[in-house]
């Protein structure tokens, strides 16, 4: 299969070569990372094995795209040639593919043909390739997983505008304006989270009510979320349990704010597409307030400019990241694994090739230069 497969895109591409000779690098660039290697690897986590002859095969077609790319000729050293046409090494990219592959199939529903296996790996003695692909994510993979495969009807939350920008306020006089206009006892809840240098996540939130165009404090929390979880999900579970917080209160009905400095979080809460389950947990405890009489809605709010409850927030999350016990709601996010797949795969990317800039976008600097001047500079580089 890998064999046909490169066979009928390598003569694609001797065609697409003739066809673009002197086109910028860049555009080649992407060119082959959108349209020739997504069709050269399609279906790769089913039959890559890493075996020598299928490698061999492959490179041949992974080799001709490097010199498409950087005009270098047949002699060029393999290791050159990649680095330059900034390629990340075949055999890595492959894994990164089946790792990324292999992340999704422990979020799959128990129910699905091929669903979790972490707990039966006696199971699927007919689909062999499973349990590799289990065993190579396994070490990401640990802990009470994320669930994306429970669905909820809770409505999204209502997204207030935010103060517009005006040329003689700053940011924090915009929000203090828009602080006044609020009518009295509405009830502003400040949420942040945070991720330390050591991978810990934590979450704060401080709640206020208005009075006489003052805000008076509440309440306030934080809580660790452990070392599995990302920013933004740190981001959308404060708003649970800020809003949890409103369900056991016996103060009279009013609107509450939710002011977030994370637009990706606001816009989650106001249409959840991933199904993110920090965010579908949020939703149905905000539904029980508007079924209890409350008016929720969230609002952009600009974060290090001095806006009390943004900063105090802030300082609550990095509390709350210092932490040692993660809160009940501490998961393995799928987002958080596949990025952790991603560092995984740059980091050997660069130590195979030590003179490589890690990264699937073409270098900036060189996006100026026309195809003879790169061909030019890199036969230089190569001696």
């Amino acid at each position: 299969m890998a064999a046909a497969r490169a066979s009928k895109v390598l003569g694609s591409l001797n065609f697409l070569r003739h066809r673009s000779r002197g086109i910028p690098a860049r555009i080649a660039h992407h060119l082959a990372m959108t349209a020739v290697l997504p069709a050269m690897f399609w279906a790769s986590p089913a039959w890559w094995t890493d075996t020598p002859r299928v490698a061999a095969t492959l490179k041949v077609v992974y080799n001709t795209v490097a010199r498409w790319i950087t005009g270098l000729p047949l002699n060029t050293r393999t290791t050159n040639l990649t680095t330059l046409a900034h390629l990340p090494p075949m055999e890595v990219y492959h894994d990164y593919l089946s790792l990324r592959y292999a992340i999704r199939l422990h979020f799959l529903p128990t129910h699905h043909a091929l669903g979790p296996l972490r707990d039966l790996p006696d199971t699927r003695t007919n689909l062999p390739g499973l349990h590799r692909l289990y065993n190579l994510s396994k070490h990401l993979v640990q802990g009470k997983l994320e669930d994306r495969t429970a669905t909820s009807t809770a409505p999204g939350v209502a997204k207030t505008t935010s103060p517009k920008p005006d040329k003689t306020m700053q940011p924090r006089q915009l929000h203090e304006k828009w602080l006044r206009t609020l009518t009295e006892s509405t009830i502003i809840i400040y949420t942040d989270g945070s991720k330390l240098e050591n991978g810990d996540a934590g979450c704060g939130w401080t709640i206020h009510y208005s009075r006489n165009q003052q805000l008076h404090f509440q309440s306030d929390g934080c809580c660790h979320l452990g070392r599995r979880a990302e920013v933004y999900d740190a981001e959308l579970h404060t708003v649970q349990e800020a809003v949890t917080s409103l369900l056991i209160t016996t103060a009279s009905r009013a609107p509450v704010f939710i002011c977030i400095d994370n637009q990706a979080a606001a816009d989650a809460l106001r249409f959840n597409a991933s199904n993110h389950e920090h965010a579908r947990h949020t939703l149905n405890v905000i539904n029980n307030l508007q079924h209890l009489g409350w008016h929720v809605s969230t609002v952009w709010c600009p974060t290090h400019c001095g806006i009390r409850g943004n900063e105090k927030a802030d300082f609550l999350a990095k509390s709350g990241a210092s932490g040692t016990v993660p809160c009940r709601f501490a998961l393995t996010i799928k987002t958080w694994v596949l990025a952790q797949a991603r560092k995984e795969f740059l980091k050997r990317w660069k130590d195979e090739l030590p003179f490589s800039r890690p990264s699937f976008k073409f270098p900036d600097h060189l996006h100026g230069v026309d195809w003879a001047d790169t061909r030019t500079m890199w036969r230089v580089f190569c001696n």
